[in-house]
């Protein structure tokens, strides 16, 4: 599955870190990875300082270090890419706003995440099919060539009015 997050970049020179607020990587990871990390973040860890999940960790790293490559030290982004990669003493991950919402919301989320994937398929009056998919918390709906995806409580106060 495909994670977004957010990184913080601490050089070894002192200099300010750089916070990737607006630019948000996107790495591969599998599904159990992302319930250890989202289960981890709500019980107060840091997504480094988690355990059983380095292969994220190694993408998440590699992401951030390529992406370092394109950007100057203020977040502006770069022409071309550093020829030399910088110093670095610490990279941290965060989660990005939406999934720091979503574990915000969670009662139980060994539970919620858990839960199996739904599916519903519902027909417009002209015959065309729009997909109804929830899985870890999050409703995507999916038609023609357009996918949107809503928190499960976001899309249940939309469709519920509240």
């Amino acid at each position: 599955m495909q994670f977004y997050f957010i990184y913080r970049i601490w050089y070894d020179d002192s200099g300010p870190a750089y916070q990737s607020d607006t630019f948000q990587p996107c790495v591969e990871i599998t599904e159990e990875d992302y319930i250890k990390i989202l289960t981890g973040v709500r019980t107060g860890k840091e997504i480094r300082d988690l355990k059983g999940i380095n292969d994220a960790l190694e993408k998440m790293q590699d992401a951030a270090l390529w992406a370092d490559r394109w950007r100057n030290r203020d977040g502006s982004e770069r022409s071309e890419p550093l020829q030399k990669t910088r110093h670095i003493q610490l990279i941290e991950y965060f989660l990005t706003q939406k999934d720091q919402m979503k574990v915000l919301r969670m009662q139980d989320p060994a539970t919620e995440l858990n839960r199996p994937e739904e599916t519903m398929t519902i027909y417009r009056s002209d015959g065309t099919p729009v997909l109804l998919t929830y899985k870890h918390g999050e409703i995507t709906v999916k038609e023609k060539t357009q996918t949107i995806s809503w928190d499960a409580e976001e899309f249940l106060n939309k469709i519920g009015g509240n």
